[in-house]
């Protein structure tokens, strides 16, 4: 098992830290984009449920020549929440990312504000 997320909510990458979306934040600078579960839905997550987080995007992707166009957006994705201690959760990636080394079965740790949105399981099964 490998836990990705070192203190400092940024997650290791071979080419470079990656840092998560903090949704409330997000939710302030935009509101008018889809909002995020307030906190009385955050504080619902439990063991087994599906929840929805980002990673920022302008990283870069592996290239020999790492150009600025070899530069991805952020990605969002789906996990399932394995674990839960104050404010922190432990989650499992289910699925491959496509601009990110992160691979299945990482077992990743976040935290309430970076939840984008809670998810029902069939929401989580039609993830990409």
């Amino acid at each position: 098992m490998l836990q990705i997320n070192p203190p400092g909510n940024f997650m290791f990458n071979p080419v470079g830290p990656i840092k998560m979306i903090d949704a409330q934040a997000r939710a302030r600078v935009f509101p008018f984009n889809k909002p995020c579960p307030s906190i009385e839905q955050l504080e619902q997550v439990k063991l087994g449920d599906f929840v929805k987080i980002g990673l920022e995007g302008f990283h870069p992707v592996y290239s020999a020549a790492n150009r600025p166009e070899d530069h991805q957006g952020g990605e969002q994705f789906g996990l399932q929440v394995i674990g839960t201690g104050g404010s922190g959760y432990i989650g499992v990636l289910q699925n491959e990312l496509k601009n990110y080394i992160l691979r299945k079965g990482i077992v990743v740790s976040f935290e309430q504000r970076n939840i984008l949105d809670i998810l029902t399981l069939e929401d989580y099964e039609r993830l990409p």
